[in-house]
């Protein structure tokens, strides 16, 4: 059974990664990908051949609402 595979993209659509879709972890060690994340900006992830690519962060940190 092959694996599949999915391109990870920045908010410009430059490559910055890849994500192994069976695991869903990023491959190898990517400084890239952890800085967006830490920065809180959007990566995306597009499918070979997809058009539409598919946000793996959210725009803006999601606030907690208290009980």
């Amino acid at each position: 059974m092959a694996n599949e595979y999915a391109d990870i993209e920045d908010i410009n659509g430059n490559v910055i990664g890849q994500l192994d879709l069976s695991t869903m972890r990023v491959l190898a060690p990517n400084p890239r990908v952890d800085e967006a994340v830490e920065k809180g900006e959007p990566i995306y992830m597009r499918k070979k051949g997809a058009r539409i690519a598919t946000i793996l962060t959210p725009d803006k940190p999601k606030s907690r609402r208290s009980k």
